[in-house]
């Protein structure tokens, strides 16, 4: 059972050597285009078409969010003594 799933569910390896294969426009899909022959008759064919420049974009977004490039935030970490001071008294 475990072979079947890792045959269908891709792991983290083959995402992101799609997502480069589409960043660099490595990868081609085949889409059906519709021409008119003339005297009203169309003819339909396949081509191979490289990834658009929106895909491509979306692609370097994906992996740019993968390896933190875009984020602002600062990641602070260490250790701050507490000292509590006043008048009240504090119970047990």
């Amino acid at each position: 059972m475990s072979e079947k799933s890792a045959d269908l569910i891709a792991n983290q390896d083959e995402i992101l050597k799609y997502l480069k294969s589409v960043l660099r426009g490595e990868c081609l899909s085949t889409e059906i285009v519709v021409e008119g022959c003339g005297d009203g008759v169309s003819k339909a064919r396949k081509i191979l078409k490289e990834p658009s420049e929106k895909a491509r974009l979306r692609s370097a977004e994906l992996l740019g969010k993968r390896y933190g490039l875009f984020t602002d935030k600062l990641k602070l970490e260490g250790a701050l003594p507490v000292v509590i001071t006043g008048e009240i008294e504090l119970e047990n």
